[in-house]
């Protein structure tokens, strides 16, 4: 049973949330504020129960998802199921409210403990839009795939929350160490955002055939695989241009060439080419896949940077 709640939960993807905060916590806001004699709000202890608490939203959106997608993974990948082969329907369901549960908790917990009870919608809209996400709007055109990207999106940012205060002092009491931190996190909130809505359209298109005989209106099923790998293609090409912008105009150094370069940008291109055989699935399951492993050199150079 434990097993199978990790496999449902998704453990990898909700490692990688965690991963993902505490580097940019205490790599680059942490530092930061010490740097400019400010006093962190959070302590490492409640700083772990905040990464916690994100990490059971995410689980708890990755079981919903699976509850409401039985029915295309039966077509899909079948041979994948956890629903129902590994565990019931009802289990499922009751893992999902004892994460959502113990994730409400906490939130009023930590927004009790900065005198901040009002941002416990925050936590509210987070769930809310993971369950109506999972229920309706996957299979919206374009809705969808950009509503789970602007999710994943959140995730980086909410960390700022935990020390709102003192990074507004810092905006007025050292402008330029400000802005160089607001620049870092609006350069890997974009490559948050383009990785995940080019892996989620991907993932549509490797599960084309569930979806179409289920009746999901994705990019795939709508407008068909040819489209599909021209959206993905041109996504890609602007990706590409934005990292190329990025290390021109602001990181030149050698460590983000030799990371960006060959990490990001070449298997890009790669991409490129290989989505002209636009009609084989089985190309978009390594896409998504390779995106995957993007996302994890990504959160290495973030801890580089």
């Amino acid at each position: 049973m434990i097993h199978a709640i990790f496999k449902l939960s998704r453990w990898p993807n909700v490692i990688i949330v965690a991963l993902v905060q505490l580097t940019f916590y205490y790599r680059h806001l942490v530092p930061t504020l010490e740097a400019n004699q400010l006093e962190r709000a959070f302590d490492d202890l409640h700083v772990g129960l905040f990464v916690l608490c994100s990490m059971l939203i995410t689980a708890a959106g990755n079981v919903i998802n699976d509850i409401f997608d039985v029915q295309t993974d039966e077509i899909n990948k079948p041979e994948k199921m956890i629903i129902n082969r590994l565990i019931s329907e009802k289990w499922a369901m009751i893992t999902y409210v004892i994460q959502i549960g113990l994730g409400a908790a906490i939130a009023v917990y930590l927004a009790a403990h900065i005198d901040r009870l009002e941002w416990f919608w925050i936590y509210f809209v987070a769930v809310a839009l993971l369950w109506v996400y999972s229920k309706w709007l996957k299979g919206v055109v374009f809705i969808g795939n950009l509503t789970i990207s602007l999710l994943c999106v959140g995730v980086f940012l909410v960390i700022i929350l935990l020390e709102y205060n003192a990074l507004q002092t810092l905006s007025q009491i050292n402008p330029e160490a400000y802005h160089r931190f607001i620049l870092i996190v609006s350069g890997f909130s974009v490559l948050a955002l383009m990785i995940t809505w080019t892996r989620e359209i991907a993932k549509d298109a490797e599960d084309h055939d569930g979806d179409l005989e289920t009746g999901w209106r994705t990019i795939p099923t709508t407008f068909g695989l040819k489209t599909t790998a021209t959206i993905l293609r041109i996504l890609m090409i602007v990706f590409v241009g934005l990292l190329l912008y990025w290390l021109i105009v602001y990181f030149s150094r050698p460590i983000d060439w030799i990371l960006v370069v060959p990490g990001l940008i070449l298997p890009l291109c790669l991409m490129i080419v290989v989505l002209r055989n636009y009609d084989e699935q089985v190309i978009y399951k390594k896409i998504s896949l390779h995106l995957k492993l993007m996302m994890l050199l990504a959160i290495i150079y973030l801890y580089l940077i």
